[in-house]
């Protein structure tokens, strides 16, 4: 069964969010960081990497351009 690159974009983002939901950021990591291999410019992923970390915390736009 072959997923192409959007589907394994959206499964890697659905799981690292659940990742995030449970609290297990280094496992979201993971999953983000796989999202940025296949689209490195993937903003959903850079915004809940920014939020992993920032210990789970939301966080605004400004920030996430600092620590990207």
């Amino acid at each position: 069964c072959q997923f192409d690159k959007s589907t394994m974009i959206k499964e890697k983002l659905k799981k690292a969010q659940e990742c995030i939901n449970n609290g297990n950021y280094s496992g979201a990591k993971n999953y983000l960081n796989g999202v940025l291999k296949l689209d490195p410019n993937n903003a959903k992923a850079k915004e809940l990497l920014a939020v992993c970390n920032n210990g789970g915390k939301p966080v605004t736009s400004q920030e996430v351009i600092v620590q990207v």
